[in-house]
């Protein structure tokens, strides 16, 4: 009242008079940190925007109003670069959390300077820090006593106590720990204990996964979703959408870890046998289905790979035989997806500890085949580890699996080029798939009939296989099955010389890939392009695409394309990319492969596509 010159007025309620006199004015009203008193300022903010009509009230709050006529404006943390593609200053400068920081860190040391050596530290520290204005900060303010390096190697859950050196800050703002004690204290009890179980979670969860791992007794499901609706209202859960997908939660990990924090060992470990077992339900159906929902199961096990890489380290260490398994079931999604190196390290270990299951033992050995493909000197171990699976699942009279894995053992000896064997196996995976009447292993099966017999160079014979499987897989939406058809039909307008139908083929292959996030297909098809283009005599173009091709396998450590033993397929590359290469010459075609390898792997697609 002072501030504004207004007097009390004897008998009048004060926000009576503060309103009738604000009425006359055109102001903007800030009422600041108003979450601890959220009643009393909704009430205030109410009288005042009755009354104040040419004014604007500003409020800011962890918690909104919830009155008619608030517009919310959600303050995002400030914004973040994948560190791994972070090797320069103009990329980490991309960042705004990485800009406050350099901002911060020379009031600290004048001396200090973003440059590409520390670059990628910076990021990393500002992504682990979740883009907090106030972590960043702190931790910049540190930059006088270590490097960057140090400072990230040590980054830990120390930095969250690390006090703001200004005496004037209020308390709840000297550390990140007390910023975010400061909104827990507020919550309701059930909040709380919500808050405390969510903790388990690791990037993000949807609300079925909440109810199913958070709810027990004393928490009842039903209740699970109002009170997540109030902790997303308080700012302490945030929320992701993408265009026609469903709504994911998630806590920024600076959030998560206090939250973790709060829980006693039983407690953990209770909530982490309920997450096991939840996203381990999920995986056994992922892998009963990935032949016929391949696509589907694909998108749904990449958005919680960190929730099966928290089940995989809590189960390695507190139930071996559940670890074993799990990581059978995801073996399949591992080697579609690029995590080669890393099915290869858990998949691998498993396989020489030699306690495995039956059918888990059999999950594991083609997901490990699969994961080593890339190493040609190993393809003895490959065969061995396909038969065996092929026997385990006849001696458990698993016909559908013994045909999916019969295609995949085709597939491996369409590799080496054992062709007729290959077409021999596939022709029995067919027989089986048919004879189960399973659409999902005949559609396996189908694709490796189809690529036994593009490798013999019969592609008349092909034609009407590559036709079935199409039938199939649009009938099913399977879109994984629907790329390996247009693969294969790419491959035989290539053999037969009809580059613009090649090219055409493989266009539509690889937009299947890009929408399945199928990785290794997909750097296959971007040299099914290159041929073509370099076919049409487009070389610079099909440098380009191959350059961007090898450089991904190089980076996932996988085989390049261009070294993939199909006889017709060396004949091809040999043709059209290293005849690209001959025709423009050494110095154009490193500048053009170059200028591939520096493109990511989004930009490769959407210049194939061009």
């Amino acid at each position: 009242m002072n501030t504004l010159h207004i007097p009390e007025v004897v008998g009048e309620d004060i926000l009576d008079t503060l309103s009738a006199k604000l009425a006359q004015l055109n102001l903007l009203i800030v009422l600041d940190n108003c979450e601890h008193l959220i009643e009393k300022c909704s009430e205030v903010t109410a009288k005042l925007s009755e009354a104040a009509l040419a004014s604007r009230i500003l409020v800011t709050s962890r918690k909104a109003l919830s009155l008619d006529g608030e517009i919310v404006f959600r303050v995002s943390p400030l914004s973040l670069v994948n560190p791994d593609k972070v090797d320069q200053v103009k990329e980490a400068e991309k960042s705004e959390a990485v800009l406050l920081f350099m901002n911060r860190a020379r009031l600290a040391d004048k001396r200090f300077e973003l440059v590409n050596s520390n670059s990628q530290h910076i990021a990393r520290i500002c992504y682990k820090l979740d883009g907090i204005p106030l972590a960043i900060e702190l931790v910049a303010s540190r930059i006088r006593y270590m490097d960057p390096k140090t400072m990230f190697e040590r980054l830990n859950t120390r930095f969250t106590m690390l006090e703001a050196g200004d005496p004037f800050i209020s308390a709840r703002h000297k550390t990140v720990n007390s910023t975010i004690e400061w909104s827990y204290n507020l919550l309701l009890e059930e909040q709380k204990e919500l808050f405390k179980r969510l903790s388990v979670f690791f990037g993000g969860f949807d609300l079925d996964a909440a109810e199913a791992v958070c709810a027990d007794q004393s928490l009842p499901e039903h209740y699970i979703i109002d009170l997540l609706s109030t902790l997303v209202d308080c700012s302490m859960v945030s929320t992701t959408r993408k265009p026609g997908k469903p709504l994911r939660y998630f806590m920024l990990e600076t959030i998560r870890d206090y939250a973790s924090s709060l829980n006693t060992v039983n407690q953990i470990n209770r909530l982490q046998r309920k997450h096991l077992s939840y996203f381990y339900d999920m995986a056994r159906v992922a892998c009963d289905e990935r032949m016929i929902r391949q696509v589907i199961w694909m998108e749904k096990l990449g958005l919680e790979f960190d929730n099966y890489m928290a089940c995989l380290a809590w189960a390695e260490k507190n139930n071996k035989s559940k670890y074993r398994s799990l990581a059978g079931l995801l073996a399949w999604f591992w080697t579609r997806s690029g995590y080669n190196k890393l099915a290869e390290k858990i998949l691998g270990s498993i396989l020489d500890e030699g306690k495995v299951g039956s059918s888990t033992k059999a999950y594991i050995l083609f997901g490990y085949s699969w994961a080593i493909s890339g190493y040609i000197d190993r393809f003895g171990e490959l065969f061995a580890y396909g038969k065996t699976a092929v026997n385990i699942w006849r001696r458990l009279g698993n016909k559908s699996e013994e045909a999916i894995a019969e295609a995949d053992l085709s597939i491996l000896y369409s590799a080496i080029n054992e062709n007729l064997q290959a077409l021999d196996i596939a022709r029995q995976a067919v027989r089986l798939a048919r004879e189960m009447n399973d659409p999902g292993a005949l559609m396996y099966a189908l694709r490796s009939l189809s690529q036994a017999l593009v490798n013999l160079k019969r592609c008349n014979e092909a034609k009407p296989v590559i036709d079935e499987l199409l039938e199939l897989a649009d009938r099913f939406d399977n879109n994984y099955m629907r790329f390996s058809a247009y693969h294969n039909a790419g491959d035989c307008a290539a053999i037969q010389g009809h580059f613009k139908l090649a090219r055409d083929e493989y266009i539509q292959g690889l937009r299947c890939c890009a929408r399945s996030g199928d990785f290794n297909y997909t750097l296959t098809e971007l040299l099914g392009v290159a041929i073509a283009e370099s076919g049409m005599g487009n070389y610079l173009k099909a440098l380009k695409l191959t350059g961007a091709a090898n450089e991904a396998a190089k980076r996932a450590g996988i085989i390049s394309r261009e070294k993939l033993l199909m006889e017709f397929w060396h004949e091809l590359i040999h043709q059209h990319i290293d005849g690209a290469r001959e025709t423009l010459g050494a110095d154009l075609q490193v500048k053009c492969e170059e200028e591939g390898a520096a493109m990511s792997l989004e930009e490769a697609i959407a210049y194939a596509m061009e």
